[in-house]
């Protein structure tokens, strides 16, 4: 077993590049799913429901944190239904979204 000796701006430079690298591989796929009807639907009602909250900035905050995390998750199974992860079918129900209909 080899063992690497890394500083902490070498680990982290690493770290950068990788992140980079997937977001790149995701990012055709992210046009994609925000272009679905039911994502262009979900986002018009969340604009809705957001604009209801006033200009409460703590509020505004917090539902855009919220509203952050669904779309990952959103976007996550969409990713398990095109097969983008190939030790996961795409048929598997963690690529199944209960909300949207014929999934």
């Amino acid at each position: 077993m080899a063992k690497i000796k890394l500083s902490d701006d070498e680990l982290w430079k690493r770290v950068e590049e990788d992140r980079l690298r997937e977001e790149r591989r995701r990012e055709p796929y992210l046009i994609a799913f925000r272009a679905t009807p039911e994502e262009v639907a979900i986002r018009e009602a969340e604009d809705l429901q957001q604009g209801a909250l006033g200009e409460e900035r703590i509020a505004l905050f917090a539902e855009k944190l919220v509203r952050g995390g669904r779309e990952m998750v959103r976007f996550e199974r969409y990713l398990i239904r095109q097969g983008f992860f190939p030790n996961i079918p795409k048929g598997h129900q963690l690529g199944v979204d209960k909300n949207i209909e014929g999934w």
